[in-house]
């Protein structure tokens, strides 16, 4: 997995078929690397050095195999805090996204066209990886720039996305210095 190359992820993806990202391996890659992450919710081709328009997102109920996902209806842009991506470990953001969106893709599994309605978070692994595509980083999305780093006393922002209180300082989870 590409980590913290801002070059190599800034490159564009282009569309892609089932054909070719069976050719590529480009699942099997994606769901070993997104397994191998317990933090990660979605995954694009283009983090693993491969420039196609294919991503894998865990939603609460299932697991979407997604080629050449297009957003066609979205709805309530909201400020969400404690954004992350495993390219950049460890850089936490808040972004502007929209809490609802209609999302269409070529599903890899059932090679069919599929639409679903997605809210919170699964939507916001959407719109991030379908910004992967286009070279967009969520550090370019950032709305609130922190000026220092996150001190002892400040919520972990993983844990407060998660929707739990833990004071950085005690967060063993996400902050390698306890």
């Amino acid at each position: 997995m590409i980590i913290t190359d801002i070059d190599k992820l800034r490159v564009k993806s282009i569309d892609t078929s089932v054909e070719e990202c069976k050719s590529k391996f480009v699942f099997y890659h994606l769901l070993r690397e997104l397994t191998a992450n317990p933090l990660g919710i979605g995954l694009g081709a283009i983090q693993i050095g491969i420039p196609l328009r294919a991503a894998v997102i865990t939603t609460k109920n299932e697991t979407l195999s997604m080629i050449n996902p297009v957003i066609i209806e979205q709805k309530h842009l909201t400020q969400f805090p404690g954004e992350g991506c495993l390219s950049l470990p460890g850089v936490y953001v808040t972004t502007e996204r929209y809490n609802s969106i209609i999302v269409e893709w070529l599903d890899y599994n059932s090679q069919s066209k599929k639409e679903a309605l997605l809210r919170g978070r699964d939507a916001i692994a959407v719109q991030h990886e379908i910004d992967h595509f286009e070279g967009i980083l969520m550090i370019d999305k950032e709305v609130i720039k922190r000026d220092r780093k996150i001190s002892r006393n400040d919520p972990c922002p993983v844990c407060r996305a998660q929707g739990k209180t833990v004071k950085w300082k005690k967060c063993k989870e996400h902050n390698s210095s306890v």
